[in-house]
């Protein structure tokens, strides 16, 4: 097997890793170069190819990312979003099987770029339930809620702030990178709620901060699949989200996503309702033991094995 990427190294026997040399600078030459460097790869010489890439090659494309023109419809387009949107619909066009790791997603490229249904196939993404577990009952939580992401704006974390403000006494602990940072840390000012928030940066062990606390909170605008709702869920931990990440069709009741990521109303009493709810913790565990990270392995290779046929 070989898998042709840039700056990757695999110690696997069997698998050859060859340069991509896409290159580039700036969003717009990056997507181009990876674009064009994806159009040199001999998919001709495979028995199966599996693409990740947007862009025009063909074979099953798993579209990761979701439906960007869904995404920039919700947050507003720019230039780079134009040629971003165009290649997203070639790699959908040019698959012979879409994998989406979501309905949401699946639906979202079927409104915007009129995806035929049946060539979409839906296989969620999977949680290493031995990496993420439930903390021991002898074990209680030394922090709040949390909320788990890079890129605030996206993830909805001006919501979060708000609903904590509506929430006298809860603290939350922001774990995660973004370069506006300082915007977040001005708006829990202006909210009154700093002295209740703590940005810790960035985390190299995820679970290591769910297991110490009680709820997550990610009231994302679009997420085709928010990995860390599935991670809190195999922690142990509830979580209230929204129902534009994808990851919210797995919770075990649809009342804890929100219909608008924007209404910190409705999230602030979402996040109540789940602090008063018993075993909605065992409960997110038990769902989160359905989607183990070897299943998702396995369909996604069962995928490739029917277009394989």
């Amino acid at each position: 097997m070989d898998v042709w990427c840039d700056g990757v190294e695999v110690a696997v026997p069997g698998v050859q890793v060859r340069e991509l040399a896409a290159g580039g600078r700036g969003r717009v030459w990056r997507m181009q170069a990876l674009a064009a460097a994806s159009r040199r790869v001999p998919v001709q010489d495979y028995d199966a190819v599996l693409n990740m890439v947007r862009g025009p090659l063909a074979g099953v494309y798993r579209a990761g990312g979701g439906c960007h023109r869904a995404w920039v419809e919700t947050r507003g387009w720019s230039i780079p979003d134009l040629m971003e949107v165009q290649l997203d619909k070639a790699a959908v066009s040019a698959a012979s099987h879409v994998v989406v790791n979501s309905r949401m997603a699946g639906e979202d490229l079927t409104r915007w770029y009129g995806t035929d249904p049946t060539r979409i196939q839906l296989v969620r993404n999977g949680v290493d339930l031995e990496r993420f577990q439930p903390r021991l009952a002898s074990q209680a939580p030394d922090l709040d809620l949390i909320f788990v992401g890079s890129g605030f704006a996206r993830k909805g974390l001006d919501t979060a702030l708000e609903a904590l403000a509506r929430m006298p006494g809860r603290h939350l602990t922001v774990v995660g990178h973004d370069p506006h940072v300082s915007l977040y840390r001005r708006r829990a000012r202006r909210l009154r709620v700093d002295d209740r928030v703590d940005f810790v940066g960035r985390a190299e062990r995820p679970e290591d901060w769910l297991a110490r606390a009680t709820t997550l909170v990610l009231p994302t605008r679009y997420d085709p699949c928010a990995n860390v709702t599935l991670e809190a869920m195999a922690a142990g931990i509830p979580v209230v989200t929204s129902i534009r990440n994808g990851a919210s069709e797995v919770l075990p009741h649809a009342w804890m996503a929100i219909d608008d990521s924007r209404d910190d109303r409705a999230l602030a009493e979402v996040l109540e309702r789940v602090l008063q709810t018993a075993d909605l913790g065992s409960a997110c565990r038990a769902e989160a033991e359905r989607i183990p990270a070897a299943g998702a392995y396995q369909a996604l290779l069962a995928v490739l094995e029917e277009a394989q046929a």
